[in-house]
This record gives C-alpha cells, sequence and structure tokens, in this order.
C-alpha cells in the first residue's frame, strides 16, 4: 500500500482533531454546572458574546440570554432550547432535534446612519446545521429606535449548509396574514429567493 499522501494525512489530521474537540465540548458540558462554567469562559474568551445559562447541559440546553454584538449590529436571542443528536458532530453537522426560541431581536445601525435598504451582512457557517423541529415566538427587525419588521409563531424545518438555507417548511405570522415558504436561499445574496410560498388571511369576525 502507497504511503498516505500529504493532503490525505492534513485530512485525516484535521477529522481527528476535529472529532476530538467535539468530544471534549460534549464532555465538558456533560452537567449542567460544567455547562455553566463552560459559558462563563467563553464569555471571558470573546466579550463580542453572551451567554446566560439557565439550566441543562450541551446536549439538552436552555439558556436566558444568547447574544452577540459586534459594532453596530446586536442580534439577541431570548428564552432558548435546544435538544441535540451528538452523533451528527461525526460529520462535521450540528443536528438540533428541537430548537426553542421566545424572541429573536436584531438591531443594526440608527436611520440617520443609513437610510439605504435594510441588509444583513453576508453569512456563510463552517459547520452545517440540520433542524428537525424549530418554534420561534417572535422575530423583531430594529434599524435605531424603529422598528423594520415583527413576525410572530414562526415555525422551521430545514437544514443550513454554508450560506445555503434549505427551508422544507418556513411558517410565520404578522398581523393576521399566515405565510409558508419553502424553497432554498442563499444568505450571502439578498435576491432573488428560490421558493415557493402560501398565504392566508384571517377573516375578521362579525361581533
Amino acid at each position: 500500500m502507497k504511503a498516505l499522501s500529504v493532503t490525505a494525512r492534513r485530512a485525516l489530521l484535521a477529522l481527528a482533531l476535529f472529532a476530538g474537540l467535539a468530544a471534549l465540548l460534549i464532555s465538558l458540558g456533560s452537567t449542567s454546572r460544567a455547562t455553566a462554567l463552560l459559558a462563563e469562559l467563553i464569555n471571558r474568551l470573546d466579550p463580542r458574546l453572551l451567554l446566560e445559562h439557565r439550566d441543562g447541559n450541551l446536549l439538552h440546553g436552555r439558556f436566558d440570554r444568547i447574544a452577540w454584538r459586534d459594532g453596530e449590529l446586536q442580534i439577541v436571542l431570548l428564552d432558548v432550547a435546544w435538544e441535540l443528536d451528538p452523533l451528527c458532530l461525526r460529520r462535521r453537522t450540528v443536528c438540533f432535534d428541537t430548537l426553542r426560541i421566545g424572541a429573536v431581536e436584531i438591531h443594526t445601525a440608527s436611520a440617520a446612519a443609513d437610510d439605504g435598504p435594510f441588509a444583513l451582512a453576508p453569512l456563510a457557517l463552517p459547520l452545517a446545521i440540520e433542524l428537525q423541529q424549530g418554534t420561534l415566538g417572535s422575530l423583531g427587525i430594529w434599524r435605531g429606535d424603529q422598528q423594520l419588521l415583527q413576525l410572530g409563531d414562526i415555525e422551521l424545518q430545514g437544514a443550513l449548509e454554508g450560506s445555503v438555507l434549505s427551508a422544507g417548511r418556513l411558517a410565520a405570522s404578522h398581523d393576521g396574514i399566515h405565510a409558508v415558504i419553502e424553497g432554498r436561499i442563499d444568505l450571502r445574496d439578498q435576491l432573488p429567493i428560490d421558493a415557493r410560498a402560501r398565504l392566508s388571511r384571517e377573516l375578521p369576525t362579525n361581533a
């Protein structure tokens, strides 16, 4: 058998290191106390990230607040709970059996700083994400003090790999209008979106 090439050896070493790191993180977060200490350590390592642990471990976690601030962009997740499948880490994928978020708030620069259309920075994740069942109570987007969008009762099933979101089902409500979207969305681009949507509206009831 020929010796492995340098590229192959490096690939195997990278896979081994990733598997070891994943096992270490799961081991460190195997208990509620260890997960709280790990969250505190992460907070100290990167001040842009805030993790407020409530209870549970990494596989069955509950956090009061997860926040990220980078310049004038702030993303806040409130009342977060999840259940993870650890076997997915072997294929460099984070698999959520369930993911429940009470609210997501996105704050950007003030309206005076930028009068152009709203746009988030391009997104490409280093790990793939699969979501079997996800619910989000509300999603709010602000530019300064101006609220640009408010959605509620959001449900999501799908996968995110790199920058491509494959939505098996994305449902949301706004002012009595219900929308269900299926398709693929590349988060590096604002448009176009390859998706199918169904809209329905609640009819007012007579008193």
